[in-house]
């Protein structure tokens, strides 16, 4: 049984985006930047995944909605290939949720698919937590030209051993095919800033923020982020308000 099947032809797409929820999505700043940019742009489904292929729904949950008794709307978690739209720009974008099982298969159908398309370049969306005091940006990349590059912009190169996320064999797979593959990595303050964000659920927008500004600097995807900058203000006086202990009142618009 194939994991993805064609749902129609996206033509030539040089830059792949990548963002999913699950493990590599802390404060859900990755998944939201990654809907920000969906938001933005005029988007044709391309592939679709068979969720019972990728999933462990007693892992990630199906949501549902129940109104007197009734079920009224039952989503399973899900991994999708769009074509988006941006002005003059085409790209491709892949959204959902991390896979459980089945990362090599997926992966060599998402190479196949890069091929297919011309994709020239892939960018992943991550968020971490860490102990930093203010957000910042890393990378892993698939090239040692990408390395250079991520260095001007300002962003790290990742230093790290232990479990990994969908992303790293991704990147991998694309550096034995020698395509460009970045994954930037948005860093989570996790003492003062996250214990607050996890406690009303309220997104990171000052992580989504840094992986908006990171991606439009490495495509030159002309974009804008006036309502990013907007919603990151209203988390760093948010969440200096908490910490302060005023009053919490006002804080359900903000909420997910």
């Amino acid at each position: 049984m194939e994991i993805l099947r064609e749902i129609s032809s996206a033509g030539k797409c040089p830059i792949l985006l990548i963002g999913l929820e699950g493990w590599p999505d802390a404060a859900h700043a990755a998944s939201t930047a990654v809907s920000y940019i969906l938001s933005r742009s005029e988007c044709v489904l391309v592939y679709q995944a068979d969720s019972d292929a990728l999933y462990n729904y007693t892992v990630a949950r199906p949501y549902t909605e129940i109104v007197d008794a009734r079920v009224r709307k039952l989503a399973f978690p899900y991994f999708k290939v769009v074509k988006s739209s941006l002005q003059e720009k085409t790209l491709l974008v892949c959204h959902g949720h991390e896979p459980h099982r089945t990362w090599n298969k997926l992966i060599g159908e998402l190479i196949e698919i890069m091929e297919r398309h011309g994709v020239e370049l892939v960018v992943a969306f991550g968020s971490m937590l860490d102990d930093v005091s203010e957000i910042k940006v890393s990378a892993v990349v698939s090239t040692d030209r990408d390395s250079q590059l991520v260095r001007e912009l300002g962003v790290d190169l990742v230093q790290y051993s232990g479990p990994c996320c969908f992303y790293t064999p991704l990147v991998m797979c694309c550096s034995q095919r020698n395509i460009r593959c970045i994954c930037l990595w948005a860093h989570v303050p996790l003492a003062d800033y996250y214990e607050v964000l996890s406690r009303y659920n309220i997104v990171d927008w000052r992580a989504t923020l840094a992986l908006l500004e990171k991606f439009t600097a490495l495509t030159e995807i002309e974009l804008d982020l006036s309502e990013a900058y907007h919603r990151a203000n209203e988390v760093e006086f948010l969440v200096r308000r908490v910490k302060s202990k005023d009053e919490e009142a006002g804080f359900s618009k903000y909420l997910l």
